[in-house]
């Protein structure tokens, strides 16, 4: 069991524990949600029948902006407990995703940024993000240039809300 599987494992645990008195709810999205961001040339983007998406420019990273559905958008801040990320990535150039709230102008919340780096299968987690009333959440991730033929990508995404 690498490091990252074991901490992945104890984040799963904490917010299993923290469902105990309170329901959450687990969604896992296919990476083909996500779309080109602002400035990504879409034709570095392949979208899989499996429900992946990856890029495939040898020399360019890409953007791409997943979207959260919310059950309720009327549930207390703190609403979303965890979103963890997982990338097929071929080389150990950092991928970065950046977990926003905004509200329903689109004006910002509260954010998070993280990095992760490592070859093969990658996790990369959030923790709890406050949010806002009758707002909404977005997940805008930086993939890693591929590899040779090799591409980078995002596989799928976990969101854990609370009710």
């Amino acid at each position: 069991m690498t490091h990252q599987t074991a901490r992945l494992i104890l984040a799963m645990a904490i917010v299993l524990m923290a469902g105990a008195a309170q329901a959450a709810d687990f969604k896992t999205y296919p990476g083909a949600m996500c779309q080109p961001g602002e400035l990504t040339n879409a034709s570095n983007i392949e979208y899989r029948f499996t429900g992946e998406v990856f890029n495939t420019s040898t020399e360019f990273s890409v953007l791409v902006v997943c979207p959260i559905v919310r059950d309720s958008v009327f549930t207390p801040p703190g609403d979303l407990r965890a979103v963890f990320v997982r990338f097929s990535k071929p080389n150990d150039i950092p991928a970065t995703c950046t977990l926003f709230s905004r509200d329903q102008f689109g004006t910002s919340g509260f954010m998070d940024t993280r990095f992760t780096s490592g070859v093969g299968n990658v996790v990369m987690g959030f923790p709890a993000l406050s949010g806002v009333h009758i707002g909404y959440y977005v997940l805008s991730c930086i993939v890693p240039h591929a590899q040779d033929d090799r591409p980078s990508g995002i596989v799928s995404y976990l969101v854990v809300e609370g009710e």
